[in-house]
């Protein structure tokens, strides 16, 4: 967490009638006293202990909140910093500084940044030629085997819901 992150949060804090003192950037004792007295009423559900965390985690947690009550979802409020935490915080400053909607957050990265890679990847077409026809709802399923995982994540679309496997084509692609 950055100074205009936390000068964003000062400010933030301000408009909610909390006093962080001067949006400077620094989190001192005035915006620390401003986050313990603001992170409960903005998200109701922490987590037990949450009063124990260290500063910078409750400043994060606070961020995590308001970026959630504004519709940018962080992920979990938790107080840790992660990538869902940076892309929610950096949307949210974005659309509250310039007014412009926020990068989407899996735009394609810019051609500068891809890396120069041998990668030959079939196209669309030719790839029920090599694994078969796709599964259908109607109860078609082509060979999968279940690839067990060792650690335990979350499906994307549906934060609750987790799993601690993956489903792979039982035909390896080709070399």
């Amino acid at each position: 967490m950055r100074a205009p992150h936390i000068r964003f949060l000062q400010s933030r804090l301000a408009a909610l009638d909390h006093d962080p003192g001067p949006a400077d950037g620094l989190r001192g004792s005035r915006t620390d006293a401003a986050i313990r007295s603001a992170l409960p009423a903005l998200s109701p559900s922490l987590p037990t202990g949450w009063q124990d965390w260290a500063a910078e985690r409750r400043a994060i947690a606070t961020l995590q909140a308001i970026a959630q009550r504004d519709g940018h979802p962080p992920g979990p409020i938790d107080g840790w910093w992660g990538p869902q935490t940076e892309q929610a915080v950096t949307a949210l400053i974005t659309r509250t500084t310039t007014s412009n909607p926020p990068a989407w957050p899996d735009a394609a990265p810019s051609p500068s940044s891809v890396p120069d890679t041998p990668l030959i990847w079939p196209k669309e077409s030719d790839v029920p030629a090599f694994y078969g026809p796709h599964g259908t709802p109607e109860g078609r399923r082509p060979p999968l085997v279940k690839v067990p995982c060792p650690w335990t994540f979350r499906i994307a679309w549906n934060l609750s819901q987790t799993r601690s496997f993956l489903w792979a084509h039982e035909k390896p692609p080709p070399a």
